[in-house]
């Protein structure tokens, strides 16, 4: 072998024998002796290579598996919402039959009382003609047949009007919005209203306290707002003080970034809880024989929440009576 000469980093020169030893010298051999490990490192580079093949397998399953998973709880939410919307057109025929029965239960009595009515006064008549056109009316029977005509007359009149005045309920029910806006003082506007109902009933029956923030405006229809609270009070009358004859009323307004918050309350029976949930339905009411449709505190509901576009719940309190709480703007936009 040919010797071959080496300068060092000393700068002394070092005969070299072999390729070895210079393989050695310059750290190759170190490198040679590596090459050993080569087959465990390519074992270890497939095996790697292995898993992240699997691991990319496996996040393509899980991708598809959340896809698949999204589609199927698509479906559900739109099987979901289908049934829903059915639950709300069951809810409004069921709604609308109630209101049709309602309507036909409470029109059915004075437009009965009418026939009857008009077939007492058909058949007397038709008596009377009788009797004139064969010279037998005398005086008595003559006063007799006036006297049964004029009772029925009274009765048709009378059920005419209950007829009238279901009617024009039953649209105010339907429909509590008007065209007649005004901007009106509330606290004043209430006191007005109080004073016409305390004309319709017996004062030592109750005692009305309001407390309204007179700076307070409303901008709505003046006559469908008596006629919201005349609802309330004439239902604490009637109603929650029946069987103790007097009571106290209570009402409080407030306002607050805009909105008017009217509380209700009376210290009258209340509402059995059981008959809480209904309260607003139409044709509601556990008074039916007392002449009661039912329709008070559904019509005092829609005209809140359509015709002011506010709230309208019935908030249950420990003490007795009842407590309702109106919440809308204080100006609505005709």
């Amino acid at each position: 072998m040919k010797k071959r000469r080496f300068e060092s980093d000393t700068g002394a020169i070092s005969p070299v024998d072999d390729e070895g030893a210079f393989e050695d010298l310059i750290g190759l051999g170190a490198f040679s002796a590596r090459k050993s490990y080569y087959p465990e490192l390519l074992k270890k580079i497939a095996a790697l290579e292995q898993s992240q093949a699997s691991l990319k397998e496996l996040n393509t399953q899980v991708e598809q598996r959340v896809i698949d998973r999204t589609a199927d709880l698509k479906n559900s939410l739109d099987q979901l919402e289908a049934t829903q919307a059915q639950l709300v057109e069951s809810k409004k025929m069921a709604s609308l039959g109630c209101l049709v029965t309602g309507i036909a239960h409470e029109l059915n009595t004075p437009l009965g009382n009418c026939v009857i009515s008009n077939s007492i006064i058909q058949s007397e008549l038709s008596d009377l003609v009788q009797l004139l056109e064969g010279n037998k009316l005398s005086r008595g029977e003559f006063l007799e047949k006036t006297t049964v005509i004029n009772d029925a007359v009274l009765c048709l009149q009378a059920s005419l009007d209950r007829s009238t005045t279901l009617i024009n309920t039953f649209k105010l029910a339907a429909n509590p919005r008007s065209d007649e806006i005004s901007v009106f003082n509330l606290k004043q506007h209430l006191e007005e209203v109080t004073l016409l109902i305390a004309h319709q009933y017996d004062e030592s029956a109750y005692g009305l306290t309001l407390a309204i923030d007179p700076e307070i405006y409303v901008q709505a229809d003046r006559f469908l707002f008596t006629q919201f609270i005349s609802i309330l009070i004439t239902n604490s009358i009637v109603h929650g003080f029946k069987e103790t004859m007097s009571g106290d009323i209570f009402i409080r307004g407030s306002v607050r970034k805009g909105l008017i918050t009217l509380e209700y309350q009376d210290n009258g029976l209340g509402i059995d809880p059981a008959h809480r949930a209904g309260i607003f339905d139409p044709f509601y009411t556990t008074a039916r024989g007392t002449g009661a449709i039912g329709l008070g505190l559904h019509i005092a509901f829609n005209y809140v929440t359509q015709a002011l576009h506010g709230r309208f719940v019935y908030e249950p309190t420990e003490q007795e009576g009842v407590l309702f709480i109106a919440t809308f703007p204080a100006l609505i936009a005709p």
